[in-house]
């Protein structure tokens, strides 16, 4: 869920044309390990594991004004939360959704 988490926050930092963002996410290790990321000394940064996701993060981060990180429940209700299960679950062939 780690990787697959944040590799999916990296696709919407990367998207063209806005300058505000709002992240909702239900898995909180990408946004834990990117803090202990920020806080870690530069000479230990290159002991993480996956540092260039970390740098890269913190890179399309920069091209934004606001950036809102908003943690949801995991199956609580929250619509795009909700809607992001549906496209995975298919994705995996476990569900046929029309879309």
């Amino acid at each position: 869920a780690y990787l697959a988490e944040f590799v999916a926050q990296l696709d919407v930092l990367a998207e063209e044309g806005c300058s505000r963002i709002m992240v909702l996410f239900d898995c909180t290790s990408p946004v834990e390990a990117l803090n202990t990321f920020v806080r870690a000394h530069d000479r230990h940064k290159a002991d993480y594991r996956r540092d260039e996701l970390h740098s890269t993060w913190l890179q399309l981060l920069s091209r934004f004004d606001v950036v809102v990180l908003v943690y949801v429940y995991s199956h609580m209700g929250a619509l795009p939360n909700e809607w992001v299960d549906v496209l995975a679950k298919e994705a995996l062939g476990e569900t046929k959704v029309e879309i």
